[in-house]
C-alpha cells in the first residue's frame, strides 16, 4: 500500500526521532548495566526501559495510523495496537506479542 509522499515524510521524521531516542536510551541503559548495582541504578534502568517501550509503541502507532490501519477503539488503543503488530509478526512467522 502506498501513502501520500507528505505523510510518508512525516512518518519518516517521527520514526527517525523515535529511533534516535531509543538509541540514546540503549546507550544509557548499557552504561547502567556496567555500573555497580544500587536501588537508584535499578530504578534508573527501569525508567530507561519503560521509555524505550513507549518509544516503540509510538512508532507502531504512527505506522498504523499512516496506513489506513487506524486504531478504532480509543479506550483499548494499546491492546489493539499490539494485536495489529502481532498479526503482522504472525504473517512473518514470528511469535505473538499479546497473550490470549
Amino acid at each position: 500500500m502506498r501513502i501520500d509522499p507528505v505523510d510518508a515524510a512525516a512518518l519518516r521524521a517521527v520514526l527517525l526521532k523515535d529511533l534516535e531516542a531509543m538509541n540514546q536510551l540503549e546507550s544509557y541503559a548499557r552504561s547502567l548495566v556496567a555500573a555497580e548495582s544500587s536501588r537508584a541504578v535499578i530504578e534508573s534502568l527501569s525508567f530507561a526501559l519503560h521509555n524505550r517501550y513507549n518509544a516503540l509503541g509510538n512508532s507502531f502507532a504512527q505506522i498504523s495510523l499512516s496506513f489506513e490501519n487506524h486504531l478504532k477503539d480509543k479506550a483499548r488503543w494499546h491492546r489493539e495496537l499490539l494485536e495489529k503488530c502481532s498479526s503482522m509478526f504472525r504473517r512473518c512467522g514470528r511469535r505473538s506479542l499479546v497473550r490470549r
